[in-house]
């Protein structure tokens, strides 16, 4: 087979090319290739060729000829393989949903758990406001017959004095626990996000 000028020529510029990719005395013009190796892994997009081969080199014309353009540029890469990144990609993205999820589902019960706990609190309160109204009532009732007992002169000072003071120490606890429930309340709204 007879190798004619443009078959040898082609020869050449293939042979140089080759070589300036695999690190030969040939040194490109621009920095981000002169320093770039004769073959990388790249980071391919989903759905693109899985397989790649990167060869950094530089399109230079050999011999000018008139009767064609004159055409410069390189190679950025050609895809040959990923090393398992879709599946390293795939992993990772499942892990990261996984852990959300998790994180969710832990949001979720510490939520429920502290609507349930304020409900119970504030339904303790309301019991306990119920239980000082009658503790009052009870408290009113012997201050008066206590007060009776006295105005006839049936009992001390002492008894009168006593009985006073139970019925203000009633009070004191009504009004404690009716402080208490509207504050349980107030707090189980927030739990449950009404806010006024």
């Amino acid at each position: 087979m007879r190798l004619t000028k443009a078959r040898a020529l082609l020869f050449l510029f293939l042979l140089a090319e080759f070589a300036a990719g695999c690190g030969g005395a040939h040194q490109a013009a621009a920095d981000d290739t002169a320093n770039a190796p004769a073959a990388a892994v790249v980071k391919v997009a989903r759905r693109n060729i899985a397989d790649s081969l990167e060869i950094a080199s530089e399109f230079q014309p050999f011999q000018e000829v008139d009767i064609y353009a004159k055409v410069s540029g390189y190679i950025h890469s050609i895809p040959i393989f990923n090393g398992r990144l879709f599946s390293a990609r795939r992993n990772e993205a499942n892990s990261i949903a996984q852990a959300q999820e998790e994180y969710l589902r832990d949001l979720h019960n510490r939520i429920v758990r502290d609507v349930r706990t304020a409900w119970l609190n504030a339904n303790s309160a309301f019991q306990r406001l119920a239980v000082t109204e009658q503790l009052l009532n009870e408290s009113t009732q012997a201050f008066d017959l206590a007060q009776s007992r006295y105005g006839l002169g049936l009992s001390s000072i002492v008894e009168l004095s006593q009985a006073q003071l139970n019925k203000t120490q009633a009070e004191i606890a009504r009004v404690s626990a009716q402080y208490d429930y509207e504050g349980q309340i107030a707090f189980l709204n927030y739990q449950l996000g009404r806010m006024h």
